[in-house]
């Protein structure tokens, strides 16, 4: 007779410290993770608003603002890993505009940048000097509701989803690392280029995680829950 054990086999162990960052912005931004990464308010734009797709609070800047970190866990290059950077925005608006979701930015670069421009959403990855490659999303975003966005890694493909939907397009980068070194992290702030100008969410943005793993690789169904590692 085999071991019970073996007949119910369990889901394989997680391990929380791939989180690199956990933000639930319930009624700040304190980083829940193990990175622990303390956040700053950028420009003075950012609060906890009550209104939230989870908990008891999300960032609202509206336009203006946003927070950012130097934690040394947080800026640790990627390189060729595995990684995923999720969370829920709600745009107040959808018009002729460009609204920063997250950003990793450096002196001479930005590794990994997510935006929404004309009610599209964007993601950029820089290789190296000369190879930058930008993908967008296939679906245009619905204003004043709350919409998961999801950035992956997996292997040699970096894939952008909404509501957990799969962009038709996807970067192929081979076993490339990211670059540069980035020295912020930000959060409802980015450029869409480098030395651009800056731009912030007009809206909310709840439930964000940067995680060292691919958590998605494939349509999936958008969390039900705040996430807990």
């Amino acid at each position: 007779m085999f071991p019970l054990a073996l007949l119910n086999a369990s889901s394989p162990p997680v391990d929380p410290a791939l989180t690199l960052v956990l933000l639930h912005f319930d009624t700040d931004y304190t980083d829940s993770s193990q990175t622990a990464a303390v956040w700053s308010n950028a420009d003075g734009g950012a609060s906890i608003s009550a209104t939230s797709k989870f908990g008891a609070g999300s960032l609202a800047t509206l336009g203006t603002g946003g927070i950012y970190t130097q934690n040394a866990t947080v800026r640790t290059p990627l390189g060729s890993d595995n990684w995923t950077i999720e969370g829920w925005f709600n745009k107040t608006a959808i018009g002729n505009d460009i609204n920063g979701l997250f950003m990793l930015m450096a002196g001479n670069g930005q590794p990994i940048t997510l935006y929404i421009e004309n009610g599209i959403l964007c993601a950029a990855v820089r290789f190296d000097v000369s190879t930058r490659t930008t993908i967008s999303h296939q679906t245009t975003i619905v204003a004043g509701e709350f919409t998961h966005y999801a950035l992956v890694r997996n292997g040699a493909t970096i894939t952008l989803y909404l509501n957990g939907v799969a962009g038709t397009t996807t970067i192929n980068s081979g076993a490339l690392s990211l670059y540069p070194t980035p020295f912020y992290a930000f959060i409802s702030l980015a450029r869409k280029v480098e030395y651009s100008t800056v731009t912030y969410l007009d809206g909310l943005h709840d439930e964000f995680r940067y995680r060292r793993e691919a958590v998605y690789t494939t349509n999936f169904t958008p969390p039900t829950a705040p996430f807990t590692f």
